[in-house]
């Protein structure tokens, strides 16, 4: 259209024949329509994810596979199958199940990592990965309270391994109340959140504790009911939670033998998960 109309100004005697051939250009027959943003697709619907994390009293903890031999990691794997679709591991352990679990993630060691997340857990066995960021109790990998030093680890491990493997679920960390302080809580969340915009991040924390929960940054609410409730506290703690935050819920510990009769309560409530039996 341009063209024309350098053309009209630079010749106006012959404008009508201008116009006349102007008429004949099919960008002018059949004009571009207005450019219309694309409508933002809807987020996709979070799968129903179960699993049984904790057996025998938490003597048996799937957080501590990769602490494990290989034979005894297969055992652990072939049951969690048999369990459910979902695997709750750890990335660093220290003094958490009375220090059973000694781990630490290794960038040295990546491809180790890779195998037994990526071939042995999701593409061999089908489970779904939810990697927990943070254990509870003694730690001495780094120092936890450093904001430095722990989105230093963060980033080594989400650009070596979580993110390259796909990964679509983390959590903040196990009782992350528990040795961390809310404005801590905040930094790390807001970090995570903007170094890795589409992962999916879950919140967990103590019994009645609702702090920060209705923070943007968290995708999904992992709750923990405490031990020794019936199916009826579930059911109305759960609605509860979605009712209070308009947020997906995960029943993500009620039960040191992962009790199945909680977990199908919780779900039958709304959640979306329940990963201490099913």
């Amino acid at each position: 259209m341009e063209f024309w109309r350098s053309r009209f100004l630079a010749h106006p005697v012959g404008a009508n024949e201008i116009i006349i051939e102007l008429m004949k250009d099919p960008a002018f027959q059949h004009p571009r329509p207005p450019t219309v943003d694309p409508e933002r697709p809807e987020p996709e619907q979070q799968k129903l994810l179960t699993a049984r994390f904790l057996r025998d009293g938490a003597a048996w903890a799937t957080h501590g596979l990769l602490s494990l031999p290989d034979d005894k990691m297969r055992l652990m794997l072939d049951q969690a199958q048999r369990d459910g679709n979902a695997f709750n591991f750890y990335l660093w352990c220290d003094g958490d199940y009375a220090g059973r679990y000694k781990l630490a993630y290794d960038k040295t060691r990546n491809d180790h990592w890779v195998h037994w997340i990526a071939y042995e857990m999701r593409e061999k066995r089908k489970l779904e990965p939810i990697a927990w960021l943070m254990a509870d109790d003694g730690f001495k990998h780094f120092d936890r309270n450093s904001f430095e030093a722990v989105t230093a680890k963060w980033s080594e491990c989400i650009d070596y391994l979580l993110r390259p493997i796909g990964v679509k679920y983390v959590v903040l960390g196990l009782e992350a109340v528990e040795y961390w302080s809310d404005s801590m809580i905040q930094r790390l969340g807001q970090w995570l959140r903007a170094y890795w915009p589409g992962v999916n991040i879950g919140f967990h924390t103590h019994p009645n504790d609702y702090r920060n929960l209705d923070s943007a940054w968290i995708d999904t609410i992992y709750y923990q009911y405490g031990f020794g409730k019936d199916a009826d506290f579930v059911i109305n703690k759960t609605v509860d939670l979605i009712n209070t935050f308009k947020k997906p819920v995960i029943a993500a510990e009620y039960s040191l033998d992962g009790d199945p009769e909680l977990g199908r309560a919780a779900v039958k409530a709304g959640a979306v998960g329940a990963l201490n039996g099913f």
